[in-house]
């Protein structure tokens, strides 16, 4: 049906692609991008895009969800499938964790919205201010010899 939704057809069609998107934020932006999105691409894709998507994003903090309307305008019911699926970092550290850490990371930064991503920065950041520390120390208790 791309290109012939007009009236009604067109608010149907979106309110079900509202309906199966995993963040209903920016209605209004959400509803002029869908507008020109529907002209090109068939309505079933995008909707199986959307639902896609939802899946994927499962779990995830609402605010690293992409808006509806950025969601349409970047065309990204073309996206293939798992490109947005975090599964696979989390995997590779939980590997790595004990049960009780795994246990602790369930609980606590996934609801919360960390990403695992970040795990890496923050680690750095923490051995280099480590570092810097055990440096001043070295060399303010070298000064005093």
């Amino acid at each position: 049906m791309a290109g012939d939704a007009t009236g009604n057809r067109m608010n149907e069609m979106f309110d079900k692609f509202w309906s199966e998107y995993p963040r209903r934020a920016k209605k209004a932006d959400a509803r002029k991008a869908f507008a020109k999105a529907i002209s090109l691409v068939e309505f079933a894709t995008m909707i199986q895009g959307a639902q896609r998507y939802a899946q994927e994003v499962s779990g995830r903090a609402m605010r690293y969800i992409m808006l509806p309307g950025t969601w349409l305008r970047g065309e990204c019911w073309d996206d293939e499938a798992g490109a947005n699926d975090d599964s696979r970092v989390y995997s590779v550290v939980k590997v790595a964790m004990s049960e009780d850490e795994k246990a602790v990371y369930a609980l606590g930064a996934v609801p919360l919205g960390y990403h695992i991503e970040w795990a890496g920065v923050t680690m750095l950041a923490a051995l280099g201010v480590a570092m810097a520390i055990m440096f001043y120390v070295l060399i303010a208790g070298s000064a005093k010899d």
